[in-house]
């Protein structure tokens, strides 16, 4: 799973070659983000491999993201809350505007303070104000939970610790819903965010070839290999690129998939292209039901999910065609 890189001000940053970035400038305020701290001599990790690591919050359990990973710059004050404003923005009822603030020391351990929280901000059972939390230890915002990790340069994690049974099975009435008894159907919920860019991604790959194909074969005005090859490229790589920002924190970009469906399907059908217009539809009805409501019923996300089935079927089944005619 990659890493999601954000400033404060909740932008998100891409970085090539994260492996030898030690800082980066946010694009929107020009705050320059120091990434990588060192560990103290004779302190936790500081034996293994290289002294110096990345701190990373992993969602580990909770109504949307789990798997995703957020890289922690150093010394800066982050806000996480409800409001798109923050630098993680966590959309559920039970999570407030401004929910806690974390600040990352030079020495890797991670300063938590709850922000008057509603539900407050809970480690283990304890409802905290102020803590200092070391790696693998994890933390509690509404119904999420996450897990601080000390990362290698190189990228590989320290093992994730474990919370003992007798933790998670808590009278937390915030996390009765994320511990209790998971089936298929739940698990498929918690994870349609992962599910969604997967979906995307398969599309992508399909909605290349299918347009390079149809339009090369149509039977009025068909266009020439260059050309149609060119467009399949970039419809390719355009779908790709949003598929990657599908999970990111800020929620506006769950619309920027569905936007460029939409566009690509009406293109489509003035092209004389129906199966691969009716596929792009349906793959912006299925990203609609997963990513953009912030907690869907299981039925409408599974009913997302089959749409997405669907649609890749539409699409594979318009590349076969556009081979074979």
């Amino acid at each position: 799973m990659s890493v999601v890189i954000c400033c404060p001000c909740g932008t998100p940053i891409d970085a090539e070659h994260l492996d030898v970035v030690i800082s980066l400038n946010c694009p929107q305020c020009k705050r320059e983000l120091a990434l990588e701290f060192e560990l103290p001599l004779g302190g936790e990790g500081s034996s293994i491999g290289s002294p110096r690591r990345r701190a990373v919050l992993t969602v580990v359990d909770g109504p949307q993201w789990i798997g995703e990973r957020f890289l922690v710059p150093v010394d800066v004050d982050l806000q996480i809350g409800h409001d798109l404003s923050n630098w993680l923005s966590l959309d559920d009822k039970d999570v407030s505007p401004v929910h806690c603030r974390l600040k990352l020391q030079s020495n890797g351990s991670l300063i938590l303070e709850d922000k008057a929280s509603t539900g407050g901000t809970w480690v283990g059972q304890q409802r905290i104000g102020k803590v200092r939390l070391g790696a693998k230890q994890s933390f509690r915002v509404g119904p999420y939970r996450l897990q601080l990790e000390h990362d290698t340069i190189s990228g590989s994690a320290g093992i994730p610790s474990q919370e003992s049974d007798e933790e998670l099975s808590g009278l937390l009435p915030t996390m009765q819903r994320v511990g209790g008894k998971k089936t298929l159907f739940s698990r498929f919920v918690t994870r349609r965010y992962q599910i969604a860019r997967g979906l995307m991604a398969v599309t992508a790959v399909l909605v290349g070839a299918s347009n390079m194909l149809g339009l090369h074969g149509r039977t009025t005005d068909p266009w020439r290999w260059p050309p149609a090859l060119a467009l399949g490229i970039c419809m390719c790589v355009a779908l790709v690129f949003v598929s990657r920002r599908v999970t990111l924190a800020d929620r506006r970009l769950r619309y920027l998939s569905v936007g460029l469906l939409i566009v690509l399907m009406l293109f489509d059908a003035f092209s004389g292209l129906p199966f691969a217009a009716a596929s792009q539809g349906a793959m912006a009805v299925t990203l609609a039901l997963l990513v953009i409501h912030s907690n869907p019923p299981m039925g409408l996300a599974v009913s997302g999910g089959l749409v997405g089935a669907v649609a890749c079927g539409l699409l594979l089944t318009a590349t076969i065609l556009s081979l074979i005619s």
